[in-house]
């Protein structure tokens, strides 16, 4: 971008600043918030799933974060950080005909926090069994961003979003991004900002703002419902199915994807990178929490390893709802062999015996006595099962053989 259009882009900022708030979001969303009428053959959102589509998504990222001077050159021409090695990170993809031209991650909270949390304060999100997911690492190649840049970042920032919400469990979502951009953003999707304070963030000012996913429904349904053909966002969010979106299968309340095989896992973190080689021991803990098959142990070199963990210890991420007689629904975060972790909105007494019923997708339905045995200060409990149908014997299961197909 030249220095005049620079210039000219600040000045624009600045003069739509001065309005007052009420004026200013609505000079935003009828002058910007367009639906793509159309968009190009070929083109596709997803998941990156394979080798080629994670590095060539990692390269495209390397590339934008040089041009825009975030970070030096890197051997490998890619650019990866610990959370990409994660299940709870989803790598999304545009893709021209199987050519990627365009990359957003979004990465959910795990005990590692999220990036932005080196400058940005989230923990009010946290709470209630709330999960955050940030949406990061955001490029577009130079060709297609400037010769149809429109078609590519409104749709992958929007499907980011509905992944987010549909497929990953979250919550809220969290990104940070340049000050001037951020009141734009709030007036288009109906997010806030963290914080009225710019940072300094790998190198550059940044604001943060923050998506309630729940309440952005009845924002596009208030802003944009019946506006027409160009301009309805909520109609081109909520009710017509995109064939150009593709979303993964969700069953059982899965909410991770996971797509590294170990050789693909020990491509990019051992091979290309040195990323496993400077771990922190809460980095080995998280890493051995997420992959705890020997087949990962095999090429993931890190001391504190765990492969000997008791099978009925190891938890599997969900989003499930379990109802409990005369009480209000708890929220299943997650499940193992002998219990689960989830937020309960009413008080439960320690060591009492609970029944709950989990209904499937499938229509069938998940029996459980358990008793919860501790509880954090924002309600959410951890619980042992006492006794189970054996459909959750199954639902442990399913979780589980998301990652042992990846080795089989």
């Amino acid at each position: 971008m030249s220095i005049t259009n620079k210039l000219k882009k600040k000045l624009f900022y600045f003069s739509v600043s001065l309005l007052p708030k009420p004026l200013r979001h609505g000079f935003y969303r009828k002058n910007y918030a367009r639906v793509p009428s159309a968009v190009p053959a070929g083109l596709t959102f997803e998941l990156a799933r394979t080798k080629e589509e994670l590095e060539a998504a990692f390269k495209l990222l390397h590339d934008a974060y040089v041009e825009q001077g975030f970070i030096t050159p890197h051997p490998s021409g890619m650019r990866l950080i610990i959370q990409h090695a994660l299940p709870t990170t989803s790598i999304l993809v545009a893709k021209m005909n199987h050519q990627v031209i365009g990359t957003i991650s979004i990465m959910r909270d795990t005990a590692l926090g999220l990036p932005m949390e080196k400058v940005f304060d989230i923990n009010h999100l946290k709470k209630n069994g709330k999960r955050v997911a940030e949406l990061s690492c955001l490029a577009i190649h130079p060709n297609f961003r400037r010769n149809m840049g429109g078609h590519i970042f409104f749709p992958l920032t929007l499907f980011a979003s509905m992944f987010a919400e549909r497929s990953f469990g979250t919550d809220y979502l969290v990104w940070n991004l340049y000050p001037q951009h951020a009141d734009f953003y709030n007036a288009i999707f109906g997010s806030s900002h963290l914080s009225q304070e710019a940072k300094d963030y790998l190198g550059a000012p940044a604001s943060a703002i923050q998506l309630d996913l729940a309440g952005s429904y009845n924002f596009a349904k208030q802003k944009y419902q019946g506006l027409g053909i160009k301009k309805d966002l909520f109609k081109y969010t909520y009710v017509t199915k995109h064939s150009y979106f593709k979303y993964p299968l969700v069953e059982d309340g899965s909410i991770n994807h996971p797509v590294m095989t170990p050789a693909i896992f020990e491509y990019f973190f051992s091979q290309k990178t040195d990323i496993l080689k400077n771990l922190s021991a809460l980095e080995e803990q998280v890493v051995a929490r997420y992959y705890p098959l020997s087949s990962y142990a095999a090429v993931i070199p890190i001391n504190k390893f765990k492969i000997e963990e008791p099978r009925s210890n190891i938890r599997w991420d969900t989003r499930l709802t379990a109802h409990l007689k005369d009480k209000a629904s708890v929220t299943v975060l997650d499940i193992s062999e002998s219990g689960f972790r989830a937020y309960a909105p009413e008080d439960l007494v320690l060591y009492r015996t609970y029944e709950f019923e989990i209904k499937l997708d499938s229509g069938e339905k998940v029996i459980i006595k358990a008793k919860p045995i501790w509880k954090k200060t924002d309600s959410v409990y951890g619980f042992k099962l006492l006794e189970a149908n054996k459909i959750w014997e199954r639902l442990v299961e399913n979780q589980a053989s998301k990652l042992k197909q990846l080795v089989s």
